[in-house]
């Protein structure tokens, strides 16, 4: 017989859960009338609290947490209309510059060497890279703050 009596986490596991119970906790409980009653103590609180119903709101959570919550704003048509008129504006003054000046930038264009042309699309696809990472980065970071 053990002169040291289980701990709580140990009557408790026997409790709980008698399969996964080490053979010298069942052999010392079945022994040690002390430590036999404080299983039987904690089976009978077990079974209480499992007896206990369940605890429910007589509110609806979501409600008082949505209307805590801020209202976004409305965008105002005349934000919407002035980001519009700005892209049709400089879709209509590009389209006039490469229209009048189509065989000077047609001319120019024939005159680069291909190495040029080559260093202008692998510096243009170099810097897009750049950014899309850049973004990405940026977008985990704001996801991460919001998963806390």
């Amino acid at each position: 017989m053990k002169n040291k009596h289980l701990t709580d986490i140990d009557i408790q596991t026997f409790v709980l859960q008698k399969a996964n119970c080490d053979m010298s906790i069942i052999e010392h409980i079945t022994i040690c009338d002390e430590c036999k009653m404080k299983a039987e103590q904690y089976n009978m609180l077990f079974e209480e609290i499992e007896q206990q119903e369940k605890p429910t709101f007589d509110f609806d959570l979501s409600d008082l947490m949505m209307d805590q919550l801020p209202q976004p704003k409305p965008k105002r048509l005349f934000e919407n209309a002035l980001i519009y008129g700005a892209a049709f504006t400089a879709f209509i003054v590009m389209s006039m510059v490469f229209y009048f000046l189509k065989d000077n930038l047609l001319g120019m264009v024939t005159t680069i060497t291909p190495i040029f042309i080559y260093l202008i699309i692998i510096t243009a696809l170099g810097l897009s890279l750049f950014l899309c990472i850049d973004m990405y980065t940026k977008f985990n970071k704001r996801m991460n703050a919001l998963n806390f």
